[in-house]
């Protein structure tokens, strides 16, 4: 998005992908564009977001299966349902049409939900789309306009001169700029490393899959205690388990661990801690690094981990509970993909000064597909204009070496 919206403003931006646009996290995630639920520093961002959301198949010409349908957190717990009704308030500070719903209403909303819940939270103005095809779609606008991609070509690093950036230095050789975009999700921090740049960074495991077509149900994008899902337009569903991930421990598993230890403890019942290939396939890319001095980053063009099976039969199995009328739905494939995470579980989109013409965007926290948008807008503005109208003070890289960044918010 930021490569789109750089040439609308007049750059003829090079776009680096070490494997496929949408290879990896914008085009393995569930596809949620909510509003609802987030950290209050992320609302305005993602309202702006949601406005470009809505005209973005008549911008970019193509299909990205965008239906502002809402979105439905729901709940059996008293506790999260008070937290629901806070949230409420911030909501209504920013004009949002956020609001809690008793369970006659929920029946009116989803009529097929056959299981009782205490509640929810229910937001109209939400949506949702398709990864793969949003992504591809800003990309081929992009192109259209000037663009330049190179697939399966890694950045391995930036050129500095004079304390500013001056390329970029790749496997077919250094690309001169005058700007660098580090929007590198998971590999973020192991691209800023060598800049001097300490970034706390984990990232987690996420599984999704997609069942077998069945009848039209709903447009709401639903999360659910052990469960979320939406429905796609041919009439399949994506789900998750909702709150369900692994660590695959790895070496850059210990950098900046510190600084996630207390939340990863109040979080602990979510997390299973693996060690395995991860770990195996770091320690190989650390020693071809020493033998050939290539950058790991640039090791694997395309990470598709494996998806925890287990995990979303038990998703399947809360699904049908929860819309049982819908017959024998199966799952018809799965897959699986990294998260990056900062301590805040904000992200950062800042333009440093040290470098001179770095600019970050990563760090998203599992929630970037929504701000996709309104985030590839503030990199392009902050480039061309010097700054956003949106506020993007909360988003510095600063906060993370001067340790003033906050406690994570957390709905659920």
């Amino acid at each position: 998005s930021a490569a789109y919206y750089l040439c609308k403003k007049g750059y003829s931006p090079i776009l680096l992908e070490k494997g496929e646009p949408a290879g990896e996290q914008s085009g393995r995630n569930w596809g949620f564009v909510r509003q609802q639920g987030r950290d209050p520093a992320e609302v305005p961002l993602m309202m702006r977001s949601q406005e470009l959301w809505a005209g973005l198949e008549s911008e970019l010409g193509e299909n990205i299966e965008w239906c502002q349908g809402g979105n439905l957190l729901l709940t059996n717990d008293a506790h999260e349902l008070k937290l629901y009704q806070n949230w409420t308030n911030i909501a209504g500070s920013h004009g949002l049409d956020s609001k809690v719903v008793n369970q006659s209403e929920l029946a009116d909303l989803i009529p097929r939900i056959e299981q009782a819940f205490l509640g929810g939270l229910y937001t109209a103005s939400d949506g949702q789309a398709d990864p793969e095809k949003a992504t591809n779609a800003f990309c081929n606008a992009a192109e259209r306009l000037g663009a330049k991609i190179f697939r399966n070509r890694p950045a391995l690093g930036v050129e500095i001169q004079n304390g500013k950036v001056c390329g970029v230095r790749t496997a077919g050789g250094t690309l001169e700029a005058d700007y660098v975009v580090c929007a590198a999700g998971a590999w973020a921090s192991k691209f800023l490393h060598p800049l001097g740049l300490r970034l706390p960074q984990q990232r987690i495991r996420g599984s999704v899959a997609q069942t077998t077509v069945c009848e039209k149900t709903t447009d709401i994008g639903v999360w659910a205690p052990g469960v979320a899902f939406r429905q796609r337009r041919d009439g399949s569903f994506s789900i998750a388990a909702g709150n369900g991930y692994e660590v695959d421990f790895t070496l850059g598993s210990l950098r900046g661990s510190k600084h996630f230890l207390k939340s990863f403890m109040a979080n602990r019942k979510y997390f299973d801690i693996r060690f395995g290939a991860a770990l195996w396939k770091d320690f190989g890319g650390l020693a071809k690094n020493f033998v050939t001095g290539d950058d790991p980053v640039g090791l694997r063009r395309v990470v598709a981990p494996t998806p925890n099976s287990a995990r979303l039969a038990r998703a399947l199995k809360n699904f049908k509970a929860m819309l049982p009328s819908l017959g024998n739905v199966e799952l018809q494939r799965s897959w699986a993909g990294y998260i990056d995470i900062t301590p805040d579980a904000l992200p950062v989109i800042d333009a440093l000064k040290k470098p001179d013409g770095l600019v970050v965007a990563t760090g998203f926290s599992g929630h970037g597909f929504g701000l996709g948008p309104s985030a590839g807008k503030a990199v392009a503005e902050l480039i061309a204009d010097g700054e956003s109208p949106i506020d993007l003070s909360d988003f510095t890289y600063a906060r993370f070496p001067n340790n003033t960044y906050p406690e994570p918010f957390q709905l659920v």
